[in-house]
């Protein structure tokens, strides 16, 4: 199992669509963006992805995060994105974690394997956070 944060700003914050209509979407197209495609054939059934946002003023903040539930891309139940992950949706919220700095920030990219066990911990346990007593 890989943990991988994709991004869901195009002209505005799309997150909430993503996570209603269980979807990770990138939106680039593959003339455009071939290496983002090549990254997203290597996500599995099983990966967890989590939508990320980050900014200058605010730092780095978890949005949401799933479980991908097919590995063919695929237009959005609505339409209104195409290549997409299917995912369902286990935690949904604000996680701030303000500036996360590491050497080799790719934390600003659409898409991206995350290595950092600090944070997988933190994303293990916002989906786990239901189940504390």
């Amino acid at each position: 199992m890989a943990v991988y944060g994709i991004g869901s700003y195009y002209d505005e914050d799309v997150s909430h669509h993503f996570v209603r209509q269980g979807v990770a979407c990138i939106g680039w197209s593959r003339n455009n963006a071939p290496a983002l495609y090549k990254h997203m054939e290597h996500i599995k059934i099983g990966d967890v992805i989590y939508i990320k946002s980050t900014s200058p003023q605010v730092g780095f903040i978890i949005k949401a995060v799933g479980i991908v539930i097919s590995d063919n891309l695929q237009a959005s139940p609505s339409g209104h994105f195409d290549n997409c992950l299917p995912v369902r949706c286990i935690w949904q919220g604000e996680d701030r974690l303000g500036n996360v700095d590491y050497k080799y920030n790719v934390r600003n990219n659409t898409l991206y394997e995350e290595y950092s066990s600090n944070l997988k911990k933190r994303i293990i346990d916002n989906i786990l956070s239901p189940f504390d007593v």
